[in-house]
């Protein structure tokens, strides 16, 4: 028998199947009134026993919530808000399970966020700007590349050297830190900790674990050009040029945090799917050990396996995650009033990374839920998406009354009845090696070796292959030209099935001089 945490003790729940009208909250249910084997006896205070009806019926008020109308017209009124406020919607579907808000009911020591009206499962924004803006810092960890193929990557023991001028790659990597930190506000990560015993002295101590963070990086070279400008007898006033840019660049990113010029909106799911939530199941296998606060009982094979049931969000549902940014009012601001210094930083910053920052979060994005997960148990297989999205901005749908999906935008553009015609651009010369250009996932079946040559143009800076691999060397005889001419992608053909090669392109300022790179460098190359 189940009982719950009511003030009428053995009152039993009822969970209503074809009303709302007496539909209590499943988020309410869910974190205030609690299900128990007992209130007395041996078995007080355990779930063993209720979680079997208490859970199914917690998933089955959310399923009632969630296909009513009621969330139909709340999730019209929120991507029209989205809408007025000029959002980017994304849609990412799940791999395997989700699970968000593990430690959100610790009765049960197992729970999962649900919207506090109506209960369906969500990612809060802090979450998705939390895990991206780890992201962004991590990838100088990383040792990532920027355009002109200059890697960018902090040294722990780097000592500034104040008869030579700062080395390209620190100032480049002082810049993108950054540009994480007008996007996010801060650059925030710090070292994790752990106690160990030091066997010298017996006594358990915190011993610094994993990567060093960008922070705790800058902070030394801080000290370091600090220390050297000190034993010098001179101050920042007196530097070069550049090592005045080290020194402020260090001193902003060390400061106090500031407000970031991005959004985050809570993610949600998207109508017209089947059932959300399902039952998962933990089972540890050495329970005394887990719970043996002395470290005297052992694992072994005689202790009975203990199942816990929990809620999970199932396989291949769609959510929908949601961002802004304030790019543009800053820019206004700036063009208004010129003098604006902190404006012109900002636009400068990021106009030196040729971004307005949504590619870049669509970008961190898309590597985070495909690579990383988001959420509980990501090192289990939880909380991973398919990289495959919809990237769209919000339409304002008729104010919210729309009532269908939001259609996916295609993968490319129809071919046109005509080619752009192509206007010869000006003579530009690359200062990125041919070498140090980006060619990434290119094989064989998209003529491999045609595309190496192409490459060496100064007009092509980055070769890219995306999408369905297809074993075809036949190709559209118009490319997809965008961004002003910027980015160029030709479709391979196989049937119904394609794959993109996507270029990045440099020197290149109209649509109409992209083509002539097309005419005049790609395709005579290609068709050879």
């Amino acid at each position: 028998m189940t009982v719950y945490t009511c003030p009428e003790r053995r009152r039993q729940l009822t969970f209503a199947a074809n009303s709302l009208k007496d539909q209590p909250s499943p988020t309410l249910i869910f974190q205030k009134w609690q299900a128990y084997d007992a209130f007395e006896g041996e078995n007080k205070f355990e779930h063993k026993e209720s979680r079997k009806e208490y859970l199914p019926n917690i998933a089955k008020a959310v399923h009632s919530v969630y296909n009513s109308t009621f969330f139909q017209a709340w999730h019209d009124q929120y991507t029209s808000a989205q809408s007025d406020m000029g959002s980017i919607k994304i849609s990412f579907t799940t791999v395997w399970r989700l699970l968000v808000g593990y430690g959100t009911n610790p009765t049960l020591e197992s729970g999962i966020m649900l919207h506090p009206l109506y209960g369906f499962p969500y990612i809060p924004a802090s979450e998705v700007k939390g895990l991206l803006h780890h992201i962004a810092e991590m990838q100088i960890m990383e040792g990532i590349e920027d355009a002109e193929g200059n890697k960018l990557v902090l040294q722990t023991d780097y000592q500034p050297d104040l008869d030579a001028e700062p080395p390209n790659a620190l100032l480049r990597t002082l810049s993108y830190l950054k540009m994480v930190k007008i996007l996010f506000g801060s650059i925030h990560l710090v070292q994790g900790e752990m106690e160990a015993t030091n066997p010298k002295t017996d006594r358990k101590e915190k011993r610094s674990t994993g990567f060093v963070p960008p922070l705790i990086i800058l902070k030394k070279i801080q000290a370091g050009l600090k220390e050297r400008t000190k034993d010098r007898h001179i101050n920042e006033k007196s530097l070069s040029t550049s090592w005045k840019i080290v020194y402020n660049s260090l001193k902003w990113l060390t400061d106090e945090h500031t407000g970031g010029i991005l959004r985050f909106y809570d993610a949600v799911p998207a109508p017209d799917q089947n059932d959300l939530l399902q039952l998962d199941v933990l089972t540890p296998h050495y329970q005394k050990y887990y719970e043996d606060p002395n470290g005297a009982i052992y694992p072994s094979d005689d202790q009975s396996p203990n199942p816990v049931l929990f809620l999970a969000v199932r396989p291949e549902v769609t959510f929908e995650f949601f961002f802004r940014s304030k790019y543009d009012r800053i820019a206004a601001i700036q063009q208004q009033n010129p003098n604006d210094k902190e404006a012109a930083q900002i636009i400068d910053i990021l106009q030196e990374w040729n971004t307005t920052c949504i590619e870049q979060v669509k970008s961190w994005l898309n590597m985070a839920l495909s690579n990383f997960g988001i959420g509980a148990k990501t090192a289990a297989g939880y909380g991973y998406f398919k990289s495959s999205q919809a990237e769209t901005t919000v339409a304002d749908d008729q104010n919210g009354k729309n009532k269908k999906k939001a259609p996916e935008i295609p993968d490319s553009k129809p071919e046109p009845s005509q080619p752009i015609q192509a206007v010869q651009p000006q003579p530009f010369h690359s200062n990125v090696k041919p070498s140090q250009k980006s060619k990434n996932g290119l094989t064989n079946q998209y003529n491999q070796e045609k595309w190496n040559k192409i490459l060496l143009s100064d007009y092509i800076l980055k070769i890219e292959s995306k999408n369905i691999k297809v074993a075809s060397t036949e190709f559209s005889p118009y490319p997809e030209i965008f961004k002003d001419g910027s980015v160029m992608r030709v479709n391979y053909k196989n049937g119904r099935m394609q794959c993109t090669v996507e270029l990045t392109l440099q020197g290149i300022h109209t649509e109409a001089e992209a083509q002539w790179v097309w005419e005049e460098i790609i395709l005579p190359e290609l068709c050879k």
